[in-house]
């Protein structure tokens, strides 16, 4: 009798502890966020964009994870949405990761880049929409910047703020770089930044932009007058003259400037990236 008992209760104990191992609840939070907080493309881009989107979970998902999401800035209709507002996560995972799918309208006019945010948000009470809460969330929403291929006016393809890469010491590339159009003049930009990332040493390239060629959509790039910064200990000279190339494919203007005041050694010229 005593080793019926001792059986019934070992039985109970397994049954017990499977069943416990058998979970079915839902994790109790689920985090969905955008792995960058933005990129940009050009308009003639002719492939499908994948913008990568995270999800992590406390615990495995035992349900599929739907979570929704908002095209703002899209008035023109130059971004076509591939999902119809809406990514489906599959069950079975604490971390995973997918992408939505967008296209983009080419158009034949010059008008002007266009900023898309998109923006998520959670299909149920667990799902939380970016890392963090109230004034610290982050990565909840992305912007997609199109960059317009039909080129009206030079200067502006580099106003406002621009990203500017050293190209000799990357790591002192500036901490900020804006560019603006002179007087009106689409063949004239100013470019101003913080040289060697250093607020004493704030540089100003008055450059003049080429005729563009019609078939490369390229052309030459020319700084009008020298400019010397002196700060720091330094002091240093951009030299009028050459100053590169630009490209009207990928929007990238290509600095290569006569330099002195410093030994940056190889052919003695500094190099400038510059993009939006």
């Amino acid at each position: 009798m005593k080793k019926n008992q001792l059986i019934y209760i070992l039985f109970g104990f397994l049954m017990a502890l499977f069943t416990g191992c058998d979970d079915t609840e839902e994790p109790e939070s689920i985090y969905v966020y955008f792995k960058d907080k933005g990129s940009s493309v050009v308009e003639s881009q002719p492939d499908e964009i994948l913008i990568p989107l995270k999800v992590f979970a406390t615990s495995e998902t035992v349900s599929d994870v739907k979570v929704s999401y908002t095209l703002e800035g899209n008035e023109s209709g130059i971004v076509v949405d591939n999902g119809n507002g809406s990514i489906v996560f599959p069950a079975g995972y604490g971390a995973y990761t997918d992408y939505i799918s967008l296209g983009v309208v080419d158009n034949a006019t010059g008008d002007g880049d266009v900023e898309v945010t998109i923006t998520l948000s959670g299909t149920a009470a667990n799902i939380m929409a970016g890392i963090g809460e109230g004034a610290n969330n982050q990565n909840s929403s992305f912007k997609l910047t199109v960059l317009d291929d039909d080129i009206s006016c030079l200067a502006e393809l580099w106003t406002g703020s621009v990203n500017c890469t050293d190209g000799v010491w990357p790591s002192w590339s500036p901490t900020y770089c804006t560019g603006e159009k002179v007087s009106d003049d689409c063949q004239k930009l100013k470019l101003t930044f913080d040289f060697w990332a250093m607020g004493s040493l704030e540089t100003v390239l008055d450059l003049e932009l080429g005729a563009i060629d019609p078939d490369t959509k390229q052309g030459s790039v020319t700084l009008l007058n020298d400019f010397n910064a002196v700060g720091g200990g330094y002091d240093l000279t951009f030299h009028a003259g050459p100053a590169g190339t630009y490209d009207g494919n990928t929007f990238e203007l290509n600095l290569v400037l006569d330099f002195s005041g410093y030994d940056i050694g190889g052919d003695g010229k500094y190099r400038f990236t510059v993009k939006k």
